[in-house]
Order: structure tokens, then C-alpha cells, then sequence
């Protein structure tokens, strides 16, 4: 008997490990996948190297301190004149104009006229072209970026630079834009946070204390915005909010406001988070719904009779109890909001755009997909770094399993 039970094992394990390859195959291409390639985007610097191979390549000797001979410039002739206008110089071009604007017209320029210059002599050549080639910083960005590896876009989304020298100093202040844009982004996500477990808390304790019918026809109000799309809800708060809108015609109508004196609501932060708020609202009540229902009502009760007065109870019993609803709608409506897109775009002033914003348009519009991996992974790096901070028993528990 214990031999043909044995003999079973091995179908026995793979039975137990099958219902687990769905799950390891979602999260690896959903999750682990994309996240690698974040990270390698962030850090990847090959498009120098592959535009302009000789002269990364003759830049090595180069001491930094005085323009390169006359092999470096007659390396760089080459790498022009092979390539042309390729995509690889291209795309190296693109890579330089990063740091330095104008580079990318300088390289294309270069490029087209290659052929006509004077190898022998090239260095006049090129400087007598276009003097910036004779400004020892354009070189000294080829060679700083000639290795396969850069720190450049974590630098740049912390608001800081890499001297000529090789130190890390702060940005000039007309480039330090991110810093703020993070902490911008912590501040509005806390702020929906805090705002969704005010209102929340209420609706979640009148819908687990409700008569059922009641708290069914609540409950299916709460998830009723769920089954409207994100962009027509927001476009219902700017119908709503805007000055002409609903509420401030409203208020005229009432004679609480006069023509002319209109609550601004809308492009600025008030507006900001109300919309947000609403649209996040149900990702705090349901979890706080799911804890409470379960709640014992007659703990208070007991309280109560122990000479606790009802506020006491509340403190000492019920808020204690409903801890873990709390904890796990705040976790999801700050991961939520803290990479929220449309809303802030449609609804926010100027001043409002968060950090997706520029993830957004590094992604899309300036197509520098180093900066929007960078600026993405310290965005993953912040929430993990508050989530462990502020919710230490849930990475307890979950560290547990």
C-alpha cells in the first residue's frame, strides 16, 4: 500500500504545482517583466556607443582637461561619414540633446557634411564649421557617456547634475521641477486619503449597521460609479464645478452669490481633490464595509454596560477592530492616487500636475523613455518606502505569508 502510494507522489506534487503556473506566468509577463524593463530603460545608455563607435572608442585616452587631438576628431569624420544620417547617429543625437540643447542640430549638421571635410585636418575643420565643436564640455558629454551604464536620469529626476569634474551638484533652479512635482504628488494623494477615510468611515459603519434591504440599495450606490467610464465622471465634475456650472447657478439662484463673485471650483486644487475624492471614494468604503460587518455588535454593548460611554466604546472597541478596513483603504486609494493620470489633467490648475503628468510626456510626447522609467521607478521606490513605513503590520503579515 505505502509503495503504490509512492508511486503517486510525484502526480500528487505536479497536481499541487499545476493551478499555480497561471498565476506565476500572469505575474511574471504583467508584472516582474515590465518592471525589469523599467528598470533597464532607466539606467541604459548604449546609444552613444552605437552612434558613434571610433569615436567613444579614442575618447578612452582622453584626460578631459583640454580639447581632444586631432585622432579624436578625425574618429569622430569617420563615424559621421559611415553613418550618415542612420538611425544609430540618430538616436545618438537625440541622447546628447539631453544634456545639452542644440546637440542634436549640431550631430545632424555634422553628419550631412561629413564627406567634405578635411581628414588630415580635421580638427580646424570641424571647429572652423561650427565653434561649438571647439567647446571642450560637448566632448567631455560624448565621453561621460560612453559607457553602457548612466546615473544621468536618476540625477536629473532628483533635480541634481554631474559636474565636469564628476561631482553631484544641484540643478540650476530654472531645471529643478521634479523634486516638487514628488513631493506635489505625496502631498494631493495623502490629502484624497485622508478626505475618502472622512467620508468613508461614516458611509462603511451606517451600511454594516443598516437593515439589510437598506444596506443593499446603499452598497449598490457606492458601486454604482464603478459601471460609469473615469472620463465621463470627471466631465461631469467640470460641468458641475466650472464657474458657469451647476453649483455656483445654484447658488446664485439661492442669492448666496452674486454675478461676478462665482466660486472658482475648477483648474485648481480644491477641484482637484474633490473630483479625485469622488472617484476614489468606494475603494475606502468597501474594504472599511468588509471589516465591519463582521464586527460583533455586542463588544460595544459590553462596553456600554462596564460604565463606557458610547464615544469610549468607539475609541477603545469598535475603531480598534475596524483598523484593518482602515489601513487597507487608505493603502489603496494613496497607491491609487499617487499615479493618477486624467484626473489631475482635466480638472487640475497648472500647478496641480502630478508626477504621472511628466512620466506622460516623457513617455509620449518627448519619447525619453530613460527619464519616464527613472522618474516611474522613484515613484515605485516612494510608495514602497511609505507602505512599509506607515503600514508595518500589513508588511509584517505579508512577509509572514
Amino acid at each position: 500500500m505505502s509503495l503504490h502510494q509512492h508511486a503517486f507522489n510525484p502526480m500528487q506534487r505536479y497536481a499541487r504545482v499545476l493551478p499555480l503556473v497561471p498565476a506565476a506566468l500572469l505575474l511574471c509577463f504583467a508584472f516582474l517583466i515590465p518592471l525589469g524593463s523599467i528598470l533597464f530603460w532607466s539606467v541604459s545608455n548604449d546609444e552613444i556607443r552605437n552612434g558613434l563607435p571610433s569615436t567613444v572608442k579614442a575618447l578612452q585616452q582622453w584626460d578631459g582637461r583640454e580639447l581632444p587631438e586631432e585622432t579624436i576628431y578625425r574618429a569622430l569624420l569617420v563615424d559621421l561619414a559611415t553613418s550618415g544620417s542612420s538611425s544609430a547617429v540618430s538616436v545618438a543625437a537625440i541622447r546628447a540633446n539631453y544634456e545639452r540643447s542644440g546637440f542634436r542640430s549640431l550631430i545632424g549638421s555634422t553628419a550631412r557634411n561629413a564627406r567634405r571635410f578635411d581628414q588630415l585636418n580635421a580638427k580646424n575643420s570641424l571647429i572652423q564649421f561650427d565653434s561649438r565643436w571647439g567647446d571642450i564640455e560637448i566632448w567631455r558629454i560624448i565621453a561621460r557617456n560612453s559607457e553602457s551604464l548612466t546615473s544621468y536620469y536618476y540625477l536629473t529626476a532628483l533635480d541634481l547634475q554631474q559636474t565636469a569634474k564628476g561631482q553631484i551638484e544641484r540643478a540650476p533652479a530654472d531645471k529643478r521641477i521634479f523634486v516638487n512635482a514628488f513631493f506635489r504628488t505625496l502631498s494631493i494623494s495623502m490629502s484624497v486619503t485622508v478626505l475618502c477615510l472622512f467620508l468613508g468611515y461614516p458611509v462603511a459603519f451606517c451600511l454594516a449597521h443598516a437593515d439589510p434591504k437598506v444596506a443593499n440599495v446603499l452598497l449598490a450606490l457606492v458601486i454604482v460609479p464603478f459601471w460609469t467610464p473615469l472620463l465621463v465622471r470627471v466631465a461631469a465634475w467640470i460641468v458641475l464645478l466650472q464657474r458657469e456650472g451647476l453649483i455656483n447657478e445654484s447658488l446664485s439662484f439661492l442669492g448666496l452669490l452674486t454675478r461676478g463673485h462665482e466660486l472658482q471650483l475648477i483648474y485648481n486644487r480644491p477641484g482637484l481633490l474633490i473630483a479625485m475624492t469622488h472617484v476614489l471614494l468606494p475603494f475606502m468604503i468597501l474594504p472599511l464595509y468588509s471589516v465591519m460587518k463582521n464586527i460583533r455588535s455586542d463588544l460595544t454593548r459590553a462596553a456600554n454596560s462596564l460604565g463606557a460611554k458610547p464615544w469610549r466604546a468607539f475609541l477603545d472597541v469598535y475603531l480598534p477592530l475596524s483598523m484593518p478596513g482602515v489601513t487597507t483603504g487608505a493603502l489603496l486609494v494613496f497607491i491609487t492616487a499617487i499615479g493618477y493620470y486624467v484626473t489631475p489633467e482635466l480638472v487640475g490648475g497648472s500647478g496641480d500636475q502630478m508626477i504621472s503628468h511628466f512620466i506622460a510626456v516623457y513617455g509620449t510626447e518627448v519619447a525619453n523613455w530613460g527619464q519616464a522609467a527613472a522618474l516611474g521607478t522613484l515613484l515605485l521606490i516612494a510608495v514602497l518606502f511609505l507602505y512599509v513605513l506607515y503600514f508595518p503590520r500589513m508588511s509584517a503579515s505579508m512577509a509572514v505569508k
